[in-house]
């Protein structure tokens, strides 16, 4: 049975329908995988977040939303390991940097996002100066 939705059950339809028409495509996936976010779908999103991933490793918007799935939910310890695999891939997104010392500080590792801020800051990412300065004992 679809699930109901505010589009009704088509909607549903469409995305799951996407990620078997378009497997070989990340952004089907991904796409998928925003629609089982709204739906509160966490098992469904994080199928289709991990199929995105399998296909294409360079977006960081994937590696973003995935980790938000459950840092929403205040389990950055399931955060941490997507944000960190992200940025080994993307090592110049600011957004999942961002995110990334943000959940590293929520787990209590203020020394961890000292150094997150600082390996940006060498890499020219001005914007994480001022996180840098706060983090600083």
């Amino acid at each position: 049975m679809p699930v109901q939705s505010p589009g009704g059950p088509q909607c549903c339809r469409g995305h799951t329908a996407l990620e078997v028409d378009a497997a070989g495509t990340y952004r089907a996936h991904f796409s998928a995988a925003g629609w089982y976010v709204r739906l509160d779908s966490v098992a469904a999103a994080a199928r289709a977040f991990r199929s995105a991933i399998a296909l294409y490793q360079r977006d960081s918007r994937v590696y973003e939303e995935f980790g938000q799935l459950y840092r929403r939910r205040k389990r950055c310890d399931l955060s941490l390991p997507i944000f960190r695999e992200g940025l080994q891939h993307n090592p110049e997104a600011p957004v999942l940097r961002a995110r990334l010392v943000e959940c590293t500080l929520a787990v209590g590792d203020t020394a961890g996002a000292r150094a997150l801020a600082r390996e940006a800051v060498e890499r020219g990412q001005q914007e994480f100066e001022a996180t840098l300065k706060r983090l600083s004992p």
